[in-house]
């Protein structure tokens, strides 16, 4: 028995990262919360990342208004990055340097 987890435990799958690699890199705490009211800094343009218009479209004119339906994070750096519906329906990627609190 005293064998088999032994086993079991030297056969268990490794992480795909280190943990270790991971301590110096710090999540920010977002400054912006789900549900809370925003609006474009500037115009949004499509840098490729929205599937449904072509590549520099315009997405959200400056100081169209949006809710901030959800949060995530960029695992390279980081950072927070906020879906946020605007009035016409598009929910968008953006990052904070994009947004202002209305």
């Amino acid at each position: 028995m005293a064998d088999a987890v032994k086993n079991a435990i030297e056969n268990e799958p490794k992480p795909l990262v280190d943990p270790d690699e991971l301590k110096g890199l710090a999540q920010k705490e977002p400054i912006f919360q789900w549900g809370q009211k925003v609006k474009a800094i500037n115009d949004i343009v499509n840098d490729g990342s929205y599937p449904d218009a072509p590549v520099d479209a315009l997405l959200a004119e400056k100081d169209s208004q949006g809710e901030v339906v959800n949060i995530g994070v960029i695992e390279e750096s980081g950072d927070p990055i906020y879906l946020v519906e605007f009035g016409d329906g598009k929910v968008i990627g953006v990052f904070e340097e994009e947004i202002a609190s209305v």
